[in-house]
Protein backbone atom coordinates (compact mmCIF):
# COMPACT_ATOMS: atom_id res chain seq x y z
CA UNK A 1 0.00 0.00 0.00
CA UNK A 2 1.51 3.74 -0.79
CA UNK A 3 -0.27 7.34 0.25
CA UNK A 4 -2.50 8.11 -2.52
CA UNK A 5 -1.07 11.45 -2.77
CA UNK A 6 2.49 13.33 -2.00
CA UNK A 7 2.68 16.62 -2.16
CA UNK A 8 6.52 17.72 -2.98
CA UNK A 9 7.86 20.91 -3.36
CA UNK A 10 11.95 21.40 -4.80
CA UNK A 11 14.09 24.10 -4.44
CA UNK A 12 15.01 24.85 -7.90
CA UNK A 13 14.30 27.09 -11.19
CA UNK A 14 10.92 25.79 -12.61
CA UNK A 15 7.85 24.55 -11.29
CA UNK A 16 5.86 21.79 -13.12
CA UNK A 17 2.97 19.31 -12.70
CA UNK A 18 3.76 15.99 -12.31
CA UNK A 19 2.05 12.40 -12.22
CA UNK A 20 -0.24 11.29 -8.99
CA UNK A 21 -0.94 15.09 -8.07
CA UNK A 22 2.57 16.05 -7.48
CA UNK A 23 3.69 19.45 -7.36
CA UNK A 24 7.33 19.69 -7.95
CA UNK A 25 10.09 22.05 -9.18
CA UNK A 26 13.38 21.21 -11.01
CA UNK A 27 16.33 22.44 -12.05
CA UNK A 28 18.42 21.35 -15.10
CA UNK A 29 21.94 22.43 -15.47
CA UNK A 30 22.34 20.07 -18.36
CA UNK A 31 19.83 22.52 -20.86
CA UNK A 32 21.31 24.11 -23.53
CA UNK A 33 20.64 27.35 -24.27
CA UNK A 34 19.17 27.00 -27.53
CA UNK A 35 16.95 24.13 -26.22
CA UNK A 36 14.37 26.96 -26.24
CA UNK A 37 14.66 27.80 -29.73
CA UNK A 38 12.12 25.52 -30.52
CA UNK A 39 13.72 23.55 -33.03
CA UNK A 40 12.77 19.77 -32.95
CA UNK A 41 16.25 17.99 -31.04
CA UNK A 42 17.87 14.56 -32.34
CA UNK A 43 16.94 11.71 -29.63
CA UNK A 44 20.55 9.02 -29.69
CA UNK A 45 19.52 6.02 -28.17
CA UNK A 46 20.94 2.81 -27.51
CA UNK A 47 17.91 -0.09 -28.56
CA UNK A 48 20.80 -1.44 -31.19
CA UNK A 49 23.66 -1.71 -28.65
CA UNK A 50 25.12 1.39 -30.65
CA UNK A 51 24.55 4.98 -30.63
CA UNK A 52 22.26 6.18 -33.10
CA UNK A 53 19.31 8.51 -33.70
CA UNK A 54 15.81 7.50 -32.52
CA UNK A 55 14.19 8.34 -36.24
CA UNK A 56 16.36 5.60 -37.56
CA UNK A 57 15.62 2.53 -35.29
CA UNK A 58 13.03 -0.37 -36.61
CA UNK A 59 12.03 -0.68 -32.65
CA UNK A 60 9.18 0.18 -30.37
CA UNK A 61 10.99 2.24 -28.21
CA UNK A 62 10.03 4.75 -25.17
CA UNK A 63 12.93 7.61 -24.22
CA UNK A 64 12.96 9.34 -21.21
CA UNK A 65 15.62 11.79 -20.77
CA UNK A 66 16.89 13.75 -17.91
CA UNK A 67 14.35 16.30 -18.12
CA UNK A 68 11.75 14.38 -18.56
CA UNK A 69 12.72 12.34 -15.65
CA UNK A 70 12.80 15.23 -13.74
CA UNK A 71 9.63 17.22 -15.01
CA UNK A 72 7.35 13.93 -14.31
CA UNK A 73 8.90 13.66 -11.19
CA UNK A 74 9.86 10.15 -11.57
CA UNK A 75 12.30 8.73 -8.71
CA UNK A 76 11.29 4.77 -9.06
CA UNK A 77 10.72 1.56 -11.09
CA UNK A 78 7.30 2.22 -9.79
CA UNK A 79 6.41 5.70 -10.92
CA UNK A 80 8.24 4.66 -14.35
CA UNK A 81 5.29 2.88 -15.11
CA UNK A 82 2.81 6.17 -15.37
CA UNK A 83 5.32 7.79 -18.02
CA UNK A 84 5.49 4.41 -20.60
CA UNK A 85 1.90 2.99 -22.08
CA UNK A 86 2.40 -1.04 -21.64
CA UNK A 87 5.25 -1.05 -18.75
CA UNK A 88 4.65 -2.30 -15.65
CA UNK A 89 6.55 -2.95 -12.40
CA UNK A 90 6.08 -5.96 -10.35
CA UNK A 91 7.13 -5.40 -6.88
CA UNK A 92 8.12 -8.36 -4.39
CA UNK A 93 8.14 -7.73 -0.40
CA UNK A 94 11.34 -5.71 -1.05
CA UNK A 95 11.83 -2.38 -2.38
CA UNK A 96 15.16 -4.19 -4.32
CA UNK A 97 13.57 -6.98 -5.75
CA UNK A 98 11.50 -5.66 -9.24
CA UNK A 99 10.24 -7.49 -12.05
CA UNK A 100 9.25 -5.83 -15.29
CA UNK A 101 6.40 -6.20 -17.24
CA UNK A 102 5.59 -5.40 -20.91
CA UNK A 103 2.67 -6.12 -22.78
CA UNK A 104 1.82 -9.16 -20.39
CA UNK A 105 5.47 -10.71 -20.46
CA UNK A 106 6.44 -10.88 -16.50
CA UNK A 107 7.75 -13.35 -13.88
CA UNK A 108 6.50 -13.83 -10.88
CA UNK A 109 8.90 -12.58 -8.24
CA UNK A 110 9.05 -15.71 -5.88
CA UNK A 111 9.33 -18.03 -8.92
CA UNK A 112 13.34 -17.36 -9.25
CA UNK A 113 13.14 -18.14 -12.97
CA UNK A 114 14.18 -16.73 -16.03
CA UNK A 115 13.10 -12.62 -16.36
CA UNK A 116 11.45 -12.12 -19.78
CA UNK A 117 12.45 -8.46 -19.47
CA UNK A 118 15.77 -7.64 -18.59
CA UNK A 119 17.67 -4.11 -17.22
CA UNK A 120 20.32 -3.24 -18.09
CA UNK A 121 22.92 -0.24 -16.42
CA UNK A 122 25.01 1.36 -18.50
CA UNK A 123 25.31 -1.87 -20.95
CA UNK A 124 25.53 -3.54 -17.94
CA UNK A 125 22.70 -6.21 -17.70
CA UNK A 126 22.13 -6.36 -14.08
CA UNK A 127 19.30 -9.16 -14.02
CA UNK A 128 15.35 -8.78 -13.42
CA UNK A 129 14.86 -8.73 -9.92
CA UNK A 130 17.13 -6.09 -9.34
CA UNK A 131 16.36 -2.27 -8.68
CA UNK A 132 18.72 0.47 -10.33
CA UNK A 133 18.97 3.71 -7.54
CA UNK A 134 17.31 6.32 -9.82
CA UNK A 135 19.15 9.33 -9.74
CA UNK A 136 21.43 11.46 -11.41
CA UNK A 137 20.22 9.66 -14.86
CA UNK A 138 20.84 10.63 -18.67
CA UNK A 139 17.88 8.64 -20.07
CA UNK A 140 15.94 5.85 -19.79
CA UNK A 141 14.90 3.65 -22.71
CA UNK A 142 12.09 1.55 -22.81
CA UNK A 143 12.07 -1.29 -25.85
CA UNK A 144 9.30 -3.47 -26.04
CA UNK A 145 8.80 -6.50 -27.70
CA UNK A 146 11.23 -9.79 -28.03
CA UNK A 147 14.63 -8.38 -27.96
CA UNK A 148 16.60 -11.42 -28.19
CA UNK A 149 19.02 -10.71 -30.85
CA UNK A 150 20.92 -8.38 -29.29
CA UNK A 151 19.67 -8.83 -25.83
CA UNK A 152 19.85 -12.49 -25.08
CA UNK A 153 17.16 -15.32 -24.65
CA UNK A 154 15.47 -13.87 -21.66
CA UNK A 155 14.35 -10.85 -23.21
CA UNK A 156 11.26 -12.16 -24.87
CA UNK A 157 9.06 -8.88 -23.33
CA UNK A 158 11.69 -6.39 -23.68
CA UNK A 159 14.13 -4.36 -21.94
CA UNK A 160 14.49 -1.19 -19.51
CA UNK A 161 18.19 0.53 -20.20
CA UNK A 162 19.28 2.88 -17.55
CA UNK A 163 21.77 5.64 -18.79
CA UNK A 164 23.80 7.18 -16.26
CA UNK A 165 25.32 10.79 -16.43
CA UNK A 166 28.96 10.64 -18.26
CA UNK A 167 31.42 13.05 -17.53
CA UNK A 168 32.26 15.97 -19.68
CA UNK A 169 35.23 18.40 -20.14
CA UNK A 170 34.02 21.24 -18.40
CA UNK A 171 32.87 21.53 -14.51
CA UNK A 172 29.41 21.52 -13.84
CA UNK A 173 26.69 19.93 -11.72
CA UNK A 174 23.46 20.52 -10.50
CA UNK A 175 21.72 20.23 -6.83
CA UNK A 176 18.23 19.75 -6.17
CA UNK A 177 16.58 19.71 -2.72
CA UNK A 178 13.09 18.25 -2.05
CA UNK A 179 10.33 18.21 0.96
CA UNK A 180 6.77 16.99 1.62
CA UNK A 181 4.57 15.33 3.88
CA UNK A 182 5.52 12.67 6.58
CA UNK A 183 8.53 14.96 6.87
CA UNK A 184 9.71 13.72 3.55
CA UNK A 185 13.42 15.53 2.39
CA UNK A 186 15.57 14.29 -0.07
CA UNK A 187 19.13 16.01 -1.25
CA UNK A 188 20.14 15.00 -4.38
CA UNK A 189 23.31 16.32 -6.49
CA UNK A 190 26.35 15.58 -9.01
CA UNK A 191 29.39 17.54 -10.12
CA UNK A 192 31.36 16.56 -12.93
CA UNK A 193 35.62 17.58 -12.49
CA UNK A 194 37.86 17.98 -14.90
CA UNK A 195 41.14 15.96 -14.19
CA UNK A 196 43.37 17.08 -17.88
CA UNK A 197 42.42 17.15 -21.32
CA UNK A 198 41.98 13.50 -21.34
CA UNK A 199 40.64 12.43 -17.68
CA UNK A 200 37.41 13.67 -15.72
CA UNK A 201 35.20 12.31 -13.05
CA UNK A 202 31.64 12.36 -12.21
CA UNK A 203 30.33 12.05 -8.58
CA UNK A 204 27.11 11.84 -7.86
CA UNK A 205 24.52 11.21 -4.38
CA UNK A 206 21.11 10.92 -3.17
CA UNK A 207 19.91 10.89 0.44
CA UNK A 208 16.07 10.59 1.00
CA UNK A 209 14.16 10.18 4.30
CA UNK A 210 10.41 9.84 4.83
CA UNK A 211 8.43 9.08 7.99
CA UNK A 212 5.88 6.23 7.65
CA UNK A 213 2.31 7.14 5.98
CA UNK A 214 0.60 3.69 8.44
CA UNK A 215 0.55 3.53 12.16
CA UNK A 216 1.26 0.77 13.82
CA UNK A 217 -0.87 0.80 17.15
CA UNK A 218 0.48 -2.43 18.25
CA UNK A 219 3.97 -1.57 18.09
CA UNK A 220 3.38 1.89 18.62
CA UNK A 221 5.78 2.22 15.58
CA UNK A 222 5.18 3.72 11.63
CA UNK A 223 5.49 1.86 8.81
CA UNK A 224 6.20 2.80 5.13
CA UNK A 225 8.84 4.73 6.30
CA UNK A 226 12.12 5.70 3.35
CA UNK A 227 15.70 5.89 4.79
CA UNK A 228 17.84 5.65 1.93
CA UNK A 229 21.22 6.73 0.75
CA UNK A 230 23.19 6.24 -2.69
CA UNK A 231 26.69 7.18 -4.11
CA UNK A 232 27.61 6.98 -7.55
CA UNK A 233 31.79 8.02 -9.15
CA UNK A 234 32.30 7.62 -12.74
CA UNK A 235 36.09 8.21 -14.08
CA UNK A 236 36.54 8.97 -17.41
CA UNK A 237 39.51 8.48 -19.76
CA UNK A 238 40.60 8.92 -23.23
CA UNK A 239 44.48 8.63 -23.66
CA UNK A 240 43.74 8.29 -27.63
CA UNK A 241 41.46 10.20 -29.88
CA UNK A 242 40.42 6.25 -30.66
CA UNK A 243 40.64 4.84 -27.29
CA UNK A 244 38.31 5.44 -24.07
CA UNK A 245 37.67 4.03 -20.91
CA UNK A 246 34.67 4.28 -18.33
CA UNK A 247 34.64 3.01 -14.89
CA UNK A 248 31.40 3.33 -12.47
CA UNK A 249 31.15 2.45 -9.21
CA UNK A 250 27.94 2.61 -7.70
CA UNK A 251 26.86 1.74 -3.42
CA UNK A 252 23.53 2.03 -2.06
CA UNK A 253 21.94 1.83 1.79
CA UNK A 254 18.37 1.21 1.93
CA UNK A 255 16.82 1.32 5.11
CA UNK A 256 13.32 2.12 6.44
CA UNK A 257 9.70 0.25 7.22
CA UNK A 258 7.87 -1.27 4.55
CA UNK A 259 3.98 -1.07 4.65
CA UNK A 260 2.08 -3.18 6.27
CA UNK A 261 -0.69 -5.06 5.59
CA UNK A 262 -4.27 -6.18 7.43
CA UNK A 263 -6.36 -9.24 8.04
CA UNK A 264 -9.16 -8.71 6.14
CA UNK A 265 -11.75 -11.46 7.06
CA UNK A 266 -11.54 -14.80 9.24
CA UNK A 267 -13.14 -18.02 8.28
CA UNK A 268 -13.65 -20.78 11.83
CA UNK A 269 -14.68 -23.84 11.03
CA UNK A 270 -16.61 -24.93 13.82
CA UNK A 271 -20.46 -25.31 13.39
CA UNK A 272 -22.85 -23.17 15.46
CA UNK A 273 -23.05 -24.59 19.11
CA UNK A 274 -22.46 -23.35 22.42
CA UNK A 275 -19.58 -25.62 22.42
CA UNK A 276 -17.77 -23.11 19.63
CA UNK A 277 -18.27 -20.14 21.74
CA UNK A 278 -14.84 -20.35 22.96
CA UNK A 279 -13.40 -21.15 19.53
CA UNK A 280 -15.23 -18.01 18.26
CA UNK A 281 -13.64 -15.90 20.06
CA UNK A 282 -10.17 -17.33 20.32
CA UNK A 283 -9.81 -19.86 17.50
CA UNK A 284 -7.01 -22.58 18.14
CA UNK A 285 -3.42 -21.61 17.73
CA UNK A 286 -4.09 -18.08 18.70
CA UNK A 287 -2.03 -17.36 21.31
CA UNK A 288 -3.11 -14.22 23.73
CA UNK A 289 0.66 -13.53 24.93
CA UNK A 290 2.40 -12.29 22.30
CA UNK A 291 4.66 -9.24 22.38
CA UNK A 292 2.35 -6.93 24.70
CA UNK A 293 0.02 -9.21 26.28
CA UNK A 294 -2.65 -6.85 27.81
CA UNK A 295 -2.84 -5.30 24.31
CA UNK A 296 -3.71 -9.02 23.09
CA UNK A 297 -6.27 -9.40 25.43
CA UNK A 298 -7.90 -5.82 24.97
CA UNK A 299 -8.54 -7.20 21.23
CA UNK A 300 -11.06 -9.82 22.67
CA UNK A 301 -10.00 -12.43 20.39
CA UNK A 302 -9.28 -12.91 16.51
CA UNK A 303 -12.93 -12.26 15.45
CA UNK A 304 -13.69 -9.38 17.59
CA UNK A 305 -10.33 -7.41 16.66
CA UNK A 306 -11.30 -7.87 12.76
CA UNK A 307 -14.63 -6.28 13.57
CA UNK A 308 -12.80 -3.40 15.62
CA UNK A 309 -10.39 -2.81 13.10
CA UNK A 310 -13.34 -2.13 9.69
CA UNK A 311 -14.25 0.65 11.99
CA UNK A 312 -10.79 2.10 12.28
CA UNK A 313 -8.82 4.54 10.21
CA UNK A 314 -7.53 3.42 7.02
CA UNK A 315 -3.72 3.86 7.71
CA UNK A 316 -4.35 2.36 11.29
CA UNK A 317 -2.07 -1.37 11.72
CA UNK A 318 -1.60 -4.28 14.36
CA UNK A 319 0.89 -5.62 12.81
CA UNK A 320 3.07 -7.85 15.92
CA UNK A 321 6.10 -7.45 13.56
CA UNK A 322 7.63 -4.35 11.96
CA UNK A 323 8.70 -4.10 8.12
CA UNK A 324 12.02 -3.11 8.71
CA UNK A 325 13.88 -3.24 5.45
CA UNK A 326 17.63 -3.62 5.01
CA UNK A 327 19.31 -3.48 1.92
CA UNK A 328 23.04 -2.73 0.24
CA UNK A 329 23.89 -2.76 -3.02
CA UNK A 330 27.62 -2.95 -4.70
CA UNK A 331 28.22 -2.31 -8.42
CA UNK A 332 30.98 -1.88 -10.68
CA UNK A 333 31.09 -1.13 -14.78
CA UNK A 334 33.99 -1.10 -16.85
CA UNK A 335 33.26 -0.03 -20.84
CA UNK A 336 36.95 0.57 -22.87
CA UNK A 337 36.22 1.16 -26.51
CA UNK A 338 38.62 0.98 -29.60
CA UNK A 339 37.98 2.76 -33.08
CA UNK A 340 39.99 0.76 -35.52
CA UNK A 341 39.28 2.31 -38.57
CA UNK A 342 35.99 3.72 -39.96
CA UNK A 343 35.07 0.65 -40.76
CA UNK A 344 35.69 -1.15 -37.19
CA UNK A 345 35.16 -0.71 -33.65
CA UNK A 346 35.85 -3.12 -30.65
CA UNK A 347 34.14 -2.22 -27.40
CA UNK A 348 34.57 -4.57 -23.78
CA UNK A 349 32.03 -4.18 -21.34
CA UNK A 350 32.72 -5.93 -17.72
CA UNK A 351 30.88 -5.61 -14.63
CA UNK A 352 29.73 -7.16 -11.36
CA UNK A 353 26.50 -6.54 -9.07
CA UNK A 354 25.61 -7.78 -5.64
CA UNK A 355 22.47 -6.78 -4.15
CA UNK A 356 21.73 -8.09 -0.58
CA UNK A 357 18.16 -7.38 1.21
CA UNK A 358 16.45 -8.56 4.23
CA UNK A 359 12.98 -7.33 5.15
CA UNK A 360 10.93 -8.28 8.02
CA UNK A 361 7.28 -8.65 7.14
CA UNK A 362 3.87 -10.04 9.74
CA UNK A 363 2.15 -12.59 6.86
CA UNK A 364 -0.78 -12.74 8.84
CA UNK A 365 -1.54 -8.79 9.07
CA UNK A 366 -2.49 -8.84 12.89
CA UNK A 367 -1.33 -8.75 16.17
CA UNK A 368 -2.22 -12.60 16.80
CA UNK A 369 0.85 -14.84 15.88
CA UNK A 370 -0.52 -17.19 13.38
CA UNK A 371 1.95 -17.25 11.08
CA UNK A 372 5.13 -17.80 12.92
CA UNK A 373 7.80 -19.21 10.42
CA UNK A 374 9.97 -16.89 8.91
CA UNK A 375 8.55 -13.58 8.97
CA UNK A 376 6.50 -12.84 12.21
CA UNK A 377 5.57 -14.26 15.48
CA UNK A 378 8.65 -15.74 17.16
CA UNK A 379 10.87 -16.11 14.08
CA UNK A 380 12.47 -12.70 13.48
CA UNK A 381 14.57 -13.52 10.64
CA UNK A 382 12.80 -12.20 7.89
CA UNK A 383 12.83 -13.00 4.56
CA UNK A 384 16.89 -12.76 2.59
CA UNK A 385 17.06 -12.13 -1.13
CA UNK A 386 20.72 -12.04 -2.40
CA UNK A 387 22.42 -11.90 -6.29
CA UNK A 388 25.80 -11.50 -7.54
CA UNK A 389 26.22 -11.16 -10.98
CA UNK A 390 29.69 -11.29 -13.01
CA UNK A 391 29.30 -10.63 -16.32
CA UNK A 392 31.84 -10.14 -19.36
CA UNK A 393 31.13 -8.81 -22.85
CA UNK A 394 33.42 -8.67 -26.22
CA UNK A 395 31.85 -6.96 -28.99
CA UNK A 396 32.47 -6.13 -32.51
CA UNK A 397 30.59 -3.55 -34.54
CA UNK A 398 31.54 -2.45 -38.24
CA UNK A 399 30.59 -2.54 -41.37
CA UNK A 400 32.02 -4.59 -44.51
CA UNK A 401 31.24 -5.62 -48.35
CA UNK A 402 31.27 -1.46 -49.24
CA UNK A 403 28.45 -1.05 -46.22
CA UNK A 404 26.35 -3.93 -47.23
CA UNK A 405 26.67 -5.52 -44.34
CA UNK A 406 26.11 -4.42 -40.67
Amino acid sequence: MQPQSVRCFALAAGLALGMNGKLCAAADTDVAADDQSGALQEIVVSARRQNEALERVPLAVNVLSTAALTEQHITSEQELQTAVPGLLTVASTSTNQLSFSIRGQAVDAFSYTSPTVLAYFDEFQTGGTTATTFFDLQSVQVLKGPQGTLFGRNSTGGAVLYTSTQPGKELEGYFNYTAGDFNEQKVEGAITIPLAEWASVRLAAEDEHRDGYEHNLYLNIDEGSIDNRNFRGTLLLTPLDALQNTTTIQYGRQFGNQGASKTAGVYVNCPPSPSCAAVELYPPGVPTGGTYPAKLASYNGLLNFVGMQVSQPFWNVWNDADGGHDAQLKEAVNKTSYSVNDDLSIKNIVGYNQVASRDQNDGDGSPFALLTSGTSGTSREGLLYSTEQYSEELQFVGTAFAKRLN
